[in-house]
């Protein structure tokens, strides 16, 4: 039977500090059909940077979307 396919958005602005630990936490899950969508809500550059640098630490598994225009939008 296959794993039901699992996304987890993980909206930062400017915690660059908390969201390695976060996604690294997520992929040690080791959950098969795992997706993690990085919500860049008007980030910095050094959110912004590590954000990609985790997509390309992590491809197939972690991607990254930008609020445009690159402003922050507050809560969901």
């Amino acid at each position: 039977m296959r794993a039901t396919r699992i996304s987890v958005i993980v909206p930062v602005h400017d915690r660059s500090g908390f969201l390695q630990e976060a996604v690294e936490s997520l992929v040690a899950t080791r959950y098969p059909d795992l997706e993690v969508v990085i919500v860049e809500d008007g980030a910095g550059p050094e959110t912004a940077a590590r954000a990609r640098a985790l997509a390309e630490r992590f491809p197939g598994v972690v991607r990254t979307v930008r609020h445009p225009p690159a402003r922050n939008h507050g809560p969901g």
